[in-house]
């Protein structure tokens, strides 16, 4: 009898256990309101660091650890571009209300609680950072658009390049933000829209699309929502992966390590360049900004400069209080490149003129502050993401000898 009824209690709980499983994964997480932040023009980022399955032994960092580390290293990289605002930890604690560690978690539906969470968040867009195993260590990026849902995501094998993870994770950076720089415009646009029309007391028009480019671009792969594992523990406030959860069959776009590790070797004994930021509106300054960033990345393919760190100019114009919306005055640009040990310097500027958006920048001798390029792009007002299509013949007319 008592045999019997051990069976049926087996059979019971192995049927229940599944149906247990997926009325505790399904259930929606609670989020709290908080107050909306203050206005203001960067592009307002949710943060999250999380861990993917690891190896048998387990991560040698907790993930308590981890997340304070990488949350750290995000705002400090971040903030330097003066593009994003990162959401402080403490929003996102009083939004959430625990601690969500597992990446399959984040991604499962389409990332959907990704998306809640950075909606609740005032966000513009989520970063994940997941440490992960399948079967090598890996190290992934994703960029959420919270509004529209759109993702850009890649992924280093990290395994061979331990003692330069610091490089990992900077390259992941700038291969994330190549990716999603169409996307960030588009979004800076509408923000800048938005700030304007509420200074002037009346409502934005409607988001439009951002049109593709011009020339064909390679997409990165979709990111599918790994399955839910087959089974799960019971958890405390701090989730652990489970054993069984599955690597999504897509990480995104590969970044070959070795490549940019070699690229950044390279760059030694060219000319020193400083390409400061283009100056700009306030409604267009996040424009400019990203817009200056792509300047600088076609300007290090063509192989020809070394670029002076964009914090150490940073630096040099506080010091010199030159001002927070540009280097209008070239002289005073011209010497703090010279401080800077740049022998040439570029400085430019986005305005709007009519019903048209006209960027234009130069490139000047440090020495003789004599000319040496000069080119321009030309697009409509509010479109301002198509003239990344021609950042490339732009670069190519400033590298030109005179």
């Amino acid at each position: 009898m008592g045999r019997r009824n051990f069976g049926a209690m087996k059979s019971f709980m192995i049927l229940a256990l599944p149906l247990l499983f997926l009325v505790t994964s399904c259930a929606e997480v609670q989020l709290k309101a908080i107050p909306a932040p203050s206005p203001g023009a960067k592009l307002r980022v949710f943060v999250q660091p999380t861990s993917g399955p690891g190896p048998r032994q387990g991560w040698g960092i907790p993930h308590e650890e981890f997340e304070k580390y990488m949350y750290r290293s995000a705002q400090r990289v971040l903030a330097k571009k003066d593009i994003y605002e990162v959401v402080p930890r403490e929003e996102v604690r009083s939004v959430l209300g625990r601690q969500i560690s597992t990446a399959w978690r984040w991604e499962r539906d389409d990332w959907a609680l990704t998306k809640k969470v950075g909606k609740a968040l005032y966000a513009e867009y989520a970063m994940i950072f997941e440490r992960g195993w399948r079967p090598r260590p890996y190290w992934r990026v994703v960029l959420i658009n919270v509004d529209t849902g759109k993702q850009f995501a890649v992924f280093s094998e990290v395994e061979k390049h331990q003692r330069a993870f610091g490089r990992v994770i900077r390259a992941s950076y700038r291969e994330l933000f190549r990716d999603a720089k169409r996307d960030l415009i588009g979004t800076a646009i509408r923000k800048g829209r938005v700030g304007q029309a509420s200074q002037l007391g009346h409502r934005p028009p409607p988001p439009r699309e951002v049109p593709p480019p011009v020339t064909p671009v390679k997409k990165t792969p979709a990111l599918p929502a790994p399955k839910a594992p087959s089974s799960v523990s019971p958890a405390p406030a701090v989730e652990v992966a489970p054993e069984k959860a599955k690597v999504p069959a897509s990480l995104g776009r590969k970044v070959d390590i070795a490549k940019t590790l070699e690229v950044e070797t390279e760059a030694k004994g060219r000319t020193r360049i400083a390409v400061y930021d283009l100056d700009a509106a306030k409604n267009l300054k996040i424009v400019a900004l990203i817009l200056s960033d792509a300047l600088r990345e076609e300007l290090s393919r063509s192989r020809k400069f070394t670029l002076v760190n964009r914090e150490n100019m940073s630096k040099m114009v506080q010091e010199l209080t030159l001002g927070q919306t540009g280097l209008i005055d070239e002289q005073q640009a011209v010497k703090a490149g010279k401080a800077l040990a740049a022998s040439q310097i570029i400085v430019g500027r986005l305005a709007s003129i009519g019903k048209s958006s006209l960027l234009q920048a130069k490139r000047i001798d440090t020495e003789t502050h004599g000319t040496l390029a000069l080119g321009s792009l030309k697009c409509k007002q509010g479109e301002e993401e198509v003239l990344l299509d021609g950042m490339e013949e732009l670069a190519r007319r400033l590298v030109q000898a005179p």
